[in-house]
Parts: structure tokens; C-alpha cells; sequence
């Protein structure tokens, strides 16, 4: 992983976990051509990802090793298909890591990643909010709760509330103050539509956060750090070609926007506080 510091403008660390295509010292092990490897890849998160925060921490190893927004129970952690219609085997005909390399690869990978992720949180003397960043091709990502199918749209905010709202009404945890959502919906869809973008904003609606946010707002009730975490997806139609996965140009802007956005959302969010 690699650690980028913030302009410590807002107490945001960002994480980049699945920006790297690269299956580094298994590569002659995987199946996928580096057209798949990308596409697998949130590609160019690591450009996208926010500057305006404490840090960003950037993953340098493809989930197709081990996915870091993944609960260790999951069975997806160590994934062994991709996300292509009709889906591709990420590895050669026997050649998937064994579990002993699968535990070689939780000590070079995760671990690290998220060693990182706590001690950017513990650095800090405030409060702290986690942001998983993460970014969708432009295809049906899932199935509302109404079981119809789901077109990726602009942003997609996940707290782990309930579809189309920051609250759960099924009696789960959130893992931000549904306020600070709302505020971020707000303004990511005002700093957008300012900027020329496609400006909707939606909330929960297919994912509801992973690993990354539920893990970390726990953190909040393990110890005595104040930490908030949500999970942002934002359609790669918004800044690449959908055909070739090449930048269109407007990475920057994009970025841009987003950073005036969580900026402003958090400095709305204290003046509740």
C-alpha cells in the first residue's frame, strides 16, 4: 500500500483499496488479460481520491489477491471470478493462490492496508471519518428492494441505511451520523451539476457499505477516537471512456468537485455539532 498526505483541510482519510491492477508476484498465475485486469480494478481511484483530506491510503496489490473490503468471513475476500458478463476465472487452471499463500498474502496486503488506515486514524487528536472510494462501470450493479434491476447512476453514498435513506430502519447500525450523509449527498450533487457532471446522488441503494465503513465505525465503540465512516461509488461514466476505460480528461475536475463538496458538507456538519 502507499500512504498520500492531505492537504488536512477536513479529518477525512480516504481509501483507495481497489485501485491497483496489478497481481504483482502472481501475475504469471492470472488468467485475465490486462484489459481485465483494469477493468476489474476501480481504475484510477488513486488518481480520483480526494486531496483535501488527512491522508489516502492507496492499495498497490488487484483484489483479485485479496479483496480489502472484505470481512475475513466473507468468501469473496479471496475471489476467484471477476465482475465480466459472462464472468471470467481469475486464474489459470490450478494455479489459484493455496491457503498458505492466501496467508502470505493477508500478512503482505491487508494487513498492512488496513495497519495504515488505524494509524492515520490514531494520529489524529479529533474526530475522525473514514471514506472507502470506490468507482462502478456503467452496467447493472444489482437488484433494488423492490427485486428490479439496478443501472449504476452518478453516486452512490452506503452508511448501511436503508435503500434511499441514511437512516436503517431495520434496526442496524449506521456508520455515520445520517446528518454528515445527507450533507455529502447535498453538496456532491450541487459542486456536480456546477462543474457540467451528471449530479445524481443516491443512498443506499444496492450497496450499503462493506468492510471498510462498518469496520471502522466500530472503531468509534472499541476505544476512546470519535470516527464516522461511509463508502462512496461513483460511476466511471463520470470521467472514462466506458469502451476503452481510458480518462476522458475530466479526472481533475471531478476531483475537484468532490473535494469543494466533502468540504463543505463537514463544515455544515459541525455547525451542528
Amino acid at each position: 500500500m502507499k500512504r498520500v498526505d492531505g492537504q488536512s483541510q477536513i479529518p477525512f482519510v480516504f481509501t483507495a483499496h481497489h485501485a491497483s491492477a496489478d497481481f504483482v508476484e502472481y501475475s504469471h498465475r492470472c488468467a485475465l488479460s490486462q484489459y481485465e485486469r483494469k477493468a476489474y480494478s476501480d481504475y484510477d481511484t488513486d488518481i480520483t481520491v480526494p486531496t483535501v483530506g488527512i491522508c489516502a491510503i492507496i492499495a498497490q496489490a488487484s483484489r483479485g489477491l485479496v479483496d480489502l473490503n472484505r470481512f475475513p468471513s466473507d468468501p469473496n475476500r479471496f475471489p476467484t471470478t471477476d465482475f465480466a458478463v459472462p464472468l471470467n476465472n481469475i486464474w489459470l487452471d490450478g494455479q489459484a493462490p493455496t491457503s498458505v499463500e492466501q496467508k502470505s498474502i493477508l500478512d503482505a496486503y491487508f494487513v498492512p492496508f488496513h495497519d495504515a488506515v488505524l494509524q492515520a486514524i490514531d494520529s489524529n487528536t479529533g474526530p475522525t471519518v473514514v471514506v472507502a472510494w470506490d468507482n462502478t462501470a456503467q452496467k447493472i450493479i444489482g437488484q433494488n428492494d423492490a427485486g428490479q434491476d439496478v443501472m449504476m447512476p452518478s453516486i452512490i453514498l452506503s452508511n448501511n441505511g436503508s435503500e434511499n435513506s441514511a437512516e436503517n430502519h431495520d434496526g442496524l447500525q449506521v456508520t455515520c451520523d445520517a446528518r454528515l450523509l445527507e450533507l455529502v449527498a447535498q453538496e456532491i450533487s450541487n459542486e456536480l451539476s456546477k462543474a457540467g457532471f451528471a449530479y445524481d446522488v443516491h443512498l443506499n441503494l444496492v450497496f450499503r457499505s462493506k468492510y471498510i465503513a462498518q469496520n471502522y465505525s466500530n472503531y468509534q465503540r472499541q476505544s476512546d477516537k470519535e470516527v464516522q465512516a461511509f463508502q462512496i461509488e461513483h460511476s466511471t461514466a463520470l470521467t472514462h471512456n466506458q469502451q476503452t476505460l481510458e480518462d476522458i480528461g475530466r479526472t481533475s475536475e471531478f476531483r475537484e468537485a468532490m473535494e469543494r463538496a466533502l468540504i463543505a458538507a463537514y463544515q455544515q456538519y459541525k455547525l451542528l455539532q
